[in-house]
């Protein structure tokens, strides 16, 4: 045998050794998911999406920012469960939005969300193309049934794309309302690991009269590595990068909260795995599909496979 031929052989053995090994790792990693990150990517979107809900509700009390547009009565305009209301910059088109640790629909949440509308007093909330700073300080939210945490650093944008309120929404019988939800390194930070998001959403907004419920679609609108569709991608626990992309609108209602979405699908990809893993909203405990027009449903499934194998799990809200 030539030295040649030794020379190749010992190159395919090499291949073959690397083959095999990148097969055992893939195997190892499907074997070994429990689909944490798609709880924390729920955790995340679910917080941010809440605290949304919240400053539209909280902007609608206060006619200096939002634009004065009616004389229907302020009172009209529910008070926010946990959430104390700091109104003495709104002159300036800031409200201080600070948590106050009050268990509420099982949550409980400390930390400061800061409020700006920028290009203020020129502009206002519901001139279609204003933007609000959202800037979030130690905000956490701690669900009292399993001890789940997360807490939330960073500032994000949201803009007025369609123009009008949730004021206008409610009471003024306007049909829709859209937003765009963007931002950059933020940190979720769960117990001592910590995950970074980056996130680009299509909120819309519309309104139930008969239940007064406002329902919200989200579709992702960012793109990172070649993919487009993002609601948000990032780096994992693991310092590995991840793209959460929708690929059936994600909708949730204010009747059950922003934290348990009513329909949608969004999959999971993450850096050095072969499966991803799809997250479906809105099943019972056994993971069936229920419908919208039922009362909140259960939690999500997050499945994921790997060549004929499959496993899913199923999480609650």
């Amino acid at each position: 045998m030539t030295r040649y031929t030794n020379f190749t052989c010992l190159l395919l053995l090499a291949f073959l050794i690397l083959v095999t090994a990148s097969a055992c790792k893939k195997r190892q990693a499907f074997k070994e998911e429990n689909a944490q990150l798609g709880v924390d990517v729920r955790m995340f979107q679910g917080q941010m999406d809440e605290a949304i809900s919240e400053i539209n509700q909280a902007i609608m009390g206060q006619p200096l920012m939002r634009g004065k547009s009616s004389e229907i009565n302020e009172s009209l305009v529910e008070s926010i469960c946990g959430l104390d209301q700091d109104t003495s910059m709104v002159y300036k088109g800031i409200i201080r939005l600070v948590y106050n640790g009050e268990t509420c629909k099982g949550v409980k949440r400390t930390g400061v969300v800061l409020v700006s509308i920028l290009d203020y007093p020129i502009k206002k909330w519901k001139n279609a193309g204003t933007s609000l700073k959202i800037d979030f300080s130690s905000y956490k939210a701690g669900w009292t049934s399993d001890g789940r945490a997360v807490q939330i650093d960073g500032t994000v944008f949201l803009k007025n794309e369609s123009g009008k309120t949730w004021y206008d929404l409610q009471f003024l019988n306007v049909s829709n309302l859209v937003q765009i939800h963007t931002g950059d390194n933020l940190k979720a930070t769960f117990g001592s690991e910590t995950v970074d998001f980056n996130v680009n959403r299509r909120l819309e907004f519309t309104y139930n009269s008969a239940t007064k419920a406002t329902t919200c679609k989200v579709v992702g609108m960012g793109s990172s590595d070649g993919q487009s569709g993002l609601e948000s991608w990032g780096f994992n626990r693991e310092g590995l990068k991840f793209t959460s992309k929708v690929t059936s609108s994600v909708m949730w209602k204010t009747t059950c909260g922003a934290l348990a979405p009513i329909d949608g699908e969004v999959i999971i990809d993450e850096e050095e795995k072969k499966h991803n893993l799809n997250c479906n909203f809105s099943v019972d405990q056994n993971g069936n599909n229920v419908s919208t027009d039922t009362p909140c449903p259960y939690g999500m499934q997050v499945s994921w496979s790997f060549k004929s194998k499959m496993n899913s799990r199923i999480f609650s809200y």
